[in-house]
């Protein structure tokens, strides 16, 4: 869990939630979320890629687990190594909102940071972040037409990774994933 993260916990059923996200993460998952220690600071999400050029793809998912009064507002913007790339976002109570990126991004570091809006009363928080990084394979280590992937390039393969901010999983749900990779983009671009 990050340096200065406030875990946040809500018992939510599975048939709670709205089903109209693509990727539909799990209860037990959406259940959860962090946000920053400090209410007024930004939660930040940071990595250090290996190779200034290795690329990554990354999803967010969103859910408000609060019952907010009428007058409480969780609005924020995410910037992406400080430039805004979406803003005034509010989670939508038991409905996943899932934010990504449509084409891989690469840096040295990468650096998400939520950041409260002037409007906002709550801090910003974040349910679940899947990490893929692009792995190019230069001389393919199978037959072209061996395994599931075989409608893949199989030059370019991911590494794929679960997140759920409190406790790192691998993901070994490839059918889940394949529905990632076929998804048509949204934003964060």
């Amino acid at each position: 869990m990050g340096e200065n993260w406030k875990q946040l916990n809500a018992s939510i059923p599975d048939d709670s939630f709205n089903k109209s996200d693509l990727y539909q993460p799990g209860s037990i998952i959406m259940s959860t979320a962090v946000a920053s220690g400090d209410d007024s600071t930004p939660l930040l999400i940071s990595w250090y890629s290996e190779h200034e050029t290795d690329q990554f793809y990354v999803y967010m998912h969103f859910t408000e687990i609060q019952v907010l009064p009428t007058n409480q507002t969780r609005q924020f913007n995410i910037t992406r190594n400080g430039e805004l790339r979406v803003p005034n976002f509010s989670p939508r109570y038991l409905a996943v909102d899932t934010l990504y990126t449509s084409s891989a991004i690469s840096g040295k570091q990468i650096k998400y940071s939520l950041e409260r809006t002037e409007n906002s009363t709550l801090p910003p928080i974040v349910s679940a972040i899947e990490l893929y990084r692009v792995i190019d394979l230069q001389k393919p280590q199978t037959f072209q037409g061996d395994g599931i992937f075989h409608f893949l390039n199989p030059f370019t393969w991911l590494t794929l990774f679960y997140m759920n901010l409190t406790t790192f999983y691998p993901s070994f749900c490839i059918e889940n994933k394949l529905k990632l990779l076929q998804a048509s983009s949204q934003f964060m671009e």
